[in-house]
C-alpha cells in the first residue's frame, strides 16, 4: 500500500463492471468476491479512502459511530420500558397470588399445598 504509484488527483475513477445488475451472482466467483471486498465494486469508497484526508475520514467515522450510538440509546430505552412493564406485571401477579392465598387462609382453606395420592 505504501508503494502505490502517484496518480493525478483529478483522475476520474470508473467501475470495471458497467453491466453489473442488482441480481448478479457476484458471490459465486471467489475472484470477484475478493475484489468486492477490496472495494473494486465501490469506486466511491475507494476514491474516498485514497483521496480524502485523514481528518475527513475520521470525522465521517465519528459521525457514523455517533449515529450508531444514538440508535443503541433508543434501543436501550425501549428495552428498559419493556423491562419496567414486565416487572410491574410480575409484581401485580405476585400481589394477586398473595391476596388469593390470604383469602384462602381466612376461609380455612389450605392454598398452595397439594398432597399426592397413589
Amino acid at each position: 500500500m505504501t508503494n502505490l504509484p502517484s496518480q493525478d488527483p483529478d483522475y476520474d475513477m470508473r467501475t470495471r463492471w458497467e453491466i453489473l445488475k442488482s441480481f448478479a451472482q457476484v458471490w459465486d466467483d471467489p475472484r470477484v468476491t475478493s475484489e468486492f471486498g477490496r472495494g473494486a465494486l465501490h469506486p466511491q469508497l475507494v476514491k474516498e479512502l485514497y483521496m480524502m484526508s485523514f481528518e475527513v475520514l475520521m470525522a465521517q467515522s465519528a459521525k457514523q459511530i455517533i449515529l450508531w450510538a444514538s440508535d443503541l440509546q433508543v434501543d436501550k430505552e425501549k428495552l428498559i420500558a419493556q423491562l419496567v412493564e414486565a416487572t410491574n406485571r410480575l409484581e401485580l401477579s405476585d400481589r394477586d397470588l398473595n391476596d388469593t392465598r390470604a383469602d384462602g387462609r381466612s376461609n380455612g382453606q389450605v392454598v398452595g399445598r397439594r398432597t399426592m395420592t397413589f
